[in-house]
């Protein structure tokens, strides 16, 4: 059985894997953005990009401890998912850059 010592650092790791996949992934965006639709405008990451990655930081979170915190805001994320999805729906053609 892992202790606290040992499995805080991997969940740190894991977390800090995800945030800097996020910001990965955005710099990738805006090159393929750059070469293949000739948009020049980079994207900022914003912080509803975070949304679409709590139930990958609730897992990471749940491998660290089965606290009952931990359990209660695994049942938050189905709202955060919808953030997402909001983002999606509201995003249009002319508007996808802002």
């Amino acid at each position: 059985m892992q202790t606290f010592r040992t499995k805080l650092p991997q969940g740190i790791l894991a977390i800090t894997g995800l945030i800097l996949g996020v910001f990965t992934a955005n710099v990738v965006g805006n090159k393929i953005n750059e070469h293949i639709y000739h948009q020049g405008k980079g994207r900022p990451v914003q912080a509803t990009d975070f949304s679409a990655h709590l139930d990958d930081i609730c897992m990471a979170a749940q491998k660290i401890s089965s606290a009952d915190i931990v359990r209660w805001i695994t049942r938050i994320v189905p709202f955060a998912l919808m953030i997402a999805g909001n983002e999606v729906g509201n995003t249009t053609v002319g508007n996808a850059d802002s």
